[in-house]
């Protein structure tokens, strides 16, 4: 342990300041280290039986950090050990090449150093994608949970929802791959310490959400030179979402080892300032082919209240859709 960080106030549709002991800040070894948050009591059970409870650990996605998942954690910590990482390159954790191999054989690794015994992995985004493929690796896990690590919809499904030929859908879904891709590198460029002050403000300022989206910008910021910038960086962004790119949901799927649960954000969502005419359409593409993807130990749901990180804005429902899988599951 090498830090503790205090509870912060709980949101109205979490559980009750008291339900979880303040969280330790872990470091898990190797290339690279990873940093870890834990919540609950310990994993490692003596003669665990039959009900006892299944931990959980928690990915972030792209971008982001795992003060992503502190209200969402607090809440299941009340029943059983939870822990959360930042993903390679984000946050506190160590840097290393981007692939989605990577990012599993990160996974793997966390899980062995905690010593949890078949955990539930539960990851939103790239996290969520590391997660289903963690789950076609290895049979020694609960289950995992996939929300919202939905891959671009291919141009004969996208053709179908937009109503044009394969090669028009095709350039529309490179267009708003591009966009994203572009969005999310212009999101990481190095500012002045004002200019920081005043994102957190703004960040401070959204309401429930508002200060874990503070905290993760904080978690993620390096200050030099005067300027503060978001680990991720800007080249590290666009390696990033390409090892994305590499997730392939219709070979992952058929090949699990254990239960998954798909849980894929419906919510309504306007076309983002600058974004091409049809991003928002190619993103519920992108929603429908997840939630119409079967395989034996796949099953998907959506997530009505949220068109984007759910877990943030409404961890009640996020929690709750877990805790409800590992009943389902038997954890």
């Amino acid at each position: 342990m090498v830090e503790t960080t205090p509870a912060d106030a709980a949101p109205a549709d979490a559980a009750p300041a008291d339900a979880a002991a303040p969280p330790d800040e872990l470091q898990a070894p190797g290339n690279p280290a990873l940093a870890v948050r834990r919540y609950g009591g310990d994993p490692r059970p003596r003669g665990r039986g039959k009900g006892a409870p299944v931990p959980v650990v928690l990915l972030h996605g792209l971008g982001g950090t795992l003060e992503e998942w502190d209200r969402v954690a607090r809440i299941l910590a009340v029943r059983r050990p939870v822990f959360s990482a930042d993903l390679r390159g984000h946050g506190r954790s160590g840097d290393a090449p981007w692939s989605l191999d990577g990012l599993v054989d990160d996974l793997i690794r966390l899980l062995g150093h905690l010593g949890a015994e078949r955990p539930l992995v539960v990851g939103h985004d790239l996290g969520g994608a590391a997660a289903a493929c963690a789950a076609s690796r290895r049979s020694d896990l609960a289950g995992a949970v996939n929300l919202d690590g939905v891959a671009w919809p291919d141009a004969e499904r996208a053709a179908q929802a937009l109503g044009t030929g394969a090669d028009a859908a095709g350039i529309q879904v490179d267009l708003a791959r591009a966009y994203a891709a572009e969005q999310l590198a212009a999101s990481r460029t190095p500012q002045d310490a004002e200019e920081f002050s005043r994102l957190l403000e703004r960040l401070r300022a959204l309401g429930g959400e508002g200060p874990t989206l503070e905290a993760s910008a904080i978690r993620a910021a390096a200050a030099a030179d005067g300027l503060v910038a978001l680990r991720p960086g800007p080249r590290g962004m666009r390696a990033a979402m390409d090892a994305f790119d590499e997730f392939a949901p219709e070979r992952v799927y058929p090949r699990l080892l254990v239960p998954v649960l798909s849980l894929v954000c419906t919510g309504h969502m306007p076309a983002p300032p600058g974004a091409p005419t049809r991003f928002p359409e190619v993103v519920r593409t992108a929603a429908a082919a997840e939630l119409s993807r079967t395989a034996p130990l796949l099953r998907s749901r959506p997530v009505e209240q949220a068109a984007y990180h759910p877990h943030v804005t409404h961890p009640a429902v996020i929690a709750g859709a877990v805790e409800a899988f590992l009943e389902e599951i038997g954890g």
